[in-house]
């Protein structure tokens, strides 16, 4: 049984609108979710001992998601992730987006889907959000309808996207929380009354003792001592003591700006070989990483899948993470600096939170097709990525079973098979983003086995448990 409440969340500044938000509640998970930017806000699970903590990052007020944050719980879009110089061309026609991350367009641009009010509908067991991004929004052509629905039954939350274009588009949408399963209490009573203590002793320090403020340090950090003294009642600074598994044999390296280089590597004998359970810190320890923020390849399915798992032995809590996209990105909060406070005064330094992105491998639209080389390809009876694309007019409908879900053009006379010869594609894996278009006759985009020109699925389940 699933019980969905709705309240006001907060108002918009300058009367621009009212964010609500929604409660989705099961026996075993409760989760908040508002309108602005189909934001996860909360997420309360059990640990081994039945006591329920909330495990996502982020703010109690809607002030903290108007300010500058790193998209904390959010869907973002129209492109997640990042596209090179802000720039792709379609149709033979060259777009360009806004750059907001160095000399990239980074989570769908400056004002991306993160940042706008979502129309929302209740649900027996969830919601459903959606907008129409209008035609040019932050450079991207067309107009695209767009629905996102969450739903809760026991401890799996599912999220579905769903997107139709007026013209052909690149659309990639994922959501982009950060977890840390050993959870936040909300202890504000205690936090408060020390916080406050600290903050006069460091008050009374700097007063009488200003010569020593290049070794107390900057403002505030005795509060933030605090913080962080009280974290181990209230949960975990870090996720270094999080056991992690992707079930991917292959990831996308990346360059400086963390574009993918085009290369798909193994990952066999690297820091990227997550298939068998890795603790965290000592992992980034051992291979002398700073973390990751990489898009990790996984086999191709049109049915949900399982992607990757998380467990945290000192509550016993354990996510797993089911989807029918191509790829994960696996992120560890590398650019969290702790500057920003969040819910219950926490603070959220690096490393304090992870991210598993599913989506489209980044930036698609301006990658050539990628050779994949033999000893990545899986054995013949399983449907994942293959070493080559020979595919006959018969095969056409089953081309899903290559890489997950994506678009493939035909040609005037709608044969694959010639498509592909007139492209040179055989023996290459397509690594197109998601295309939709409207209805052109012989010219259509046709999305898995379906007639309709429009992207629909369920892209990502998150189960919780709690292991006894």
């Amino acid at each position: 049984m699933v019980s969905v409440t709705r309240a006001v969340f907060g108002d918009l500044p300058s009367g621009a609108g009212t964010v609500e938000k929604f409660q989705l509640q099961s026996d075993l998970l409760k989760v908040d979710i508002i309108s602005w930017g189909c934001t996860i806000t909360a997420l309360e699970v059990k640990d081994r001992q039945g006591r329920a903590s909330d495990v996502v990052l982020g703010f109690a007020e809607l002030e903290g998601y108007l300010q500058k944050q790193p998209y904390f719980g959010a869907v973002v879009g129209r492109v997640a992730n990042r596209i090179a110089k802000g720039t792709f061309t379609v149709d033979g026609k060259e777009y360009k987006l806004a750059v907001n991350n160095g000399p990239n367009s980074l989570h769908g641009g400056v004002r991306g889907f993160d940042k706008v009010v979502w129309t929302p509908q209740v649900l027996s067991n969830g919601v459903q959000f959606s907008r129409i991004s209008p035609d040019g929004e932050e450079g991207y052509p067309g107009e695209l309808k767009v629905w996102v629905t969450y739903t809760l039954d026991g401890g799996e939350l599912m999220v579905n996207y769903r997107a139709q274009a007026s013209q052909t588009t690149p659309v990639n949408l994922t959501n982009h929380s950060y977890f840390n399963l050993a959870g936040q209490e909300h202890n504000m009573a205690l936090l408060n009354f020390f916080t406050r203590i600290l903050e006069k002793v460091e008050a009374l320090l700097a007063q009488f003792y200003p010569e020593g403020k290049a070794i107390l340090g900057a403002p505030g950090w005795l509060s933030r001592l605090s913080i962080w003294l009280l974290t181990p009642a209230q949960g975990s600074p870090n996720i270094y003591d999080h056991e992690v598994t992707i079930e991917a044999d292959a990831f996308l390296p990346v360059d400086e700006t963390l574009i993918p280089t085009g290369e798909v590597a193994p990952v066999q004998g690297t820091a990227f070989d997550l298939r068998k359970p890795v603790e965290l810190g000592k992992h980034l320890q051992e291979f002398r990483i700073h973390g990751f923020d990489h898009n990790f390849c996984l086999k191709g399915s049109k049915d949900k899948h399982f992607c990757a798992r998380v467990h945290h032995a000192g509550s016993g809590r354990v996510l797993e993470v089911y989807t029918t996209q191509p790829g994960v990105q696996f992120y560890t909060g590398n650019f969290l600096d702790g500057t920003l406070k969040g819910k219950s005064g926490a603070v959220y330094p690096k490393h304090s939170g992870f991210c598993l992105e599913t989506q489209s491998w980044p930036d698609a639209v301006n990658q050539q097709p990628v050779e994949i080389k033999p000893e990545l390809a899986p054995s013949e009876d399983s449907q994942g990525l293959r070493s080559s694309l020979n595919l006959s007019d018969t095969d056409l409908w089953e081309i899903d079973q290559v890489l997950g879900m994506f678009l493939i053009p035909l040609c005037s006379s709608g044969s694959p098979s010639t498509f592909l010869e007139e492209n040179h594609l055989t023996g290459r894996l397509l690594s197109f983003p998601y295309f939709l278009s409207n209805n052109k006759p012989k010219e259509a985009f046709i999305f898995l086995n379906a007639f309709q020109h429009e992207f629909s699925g369920y892209l990502l389940c998150i189960q919780f448990s709690a292991e006894s």
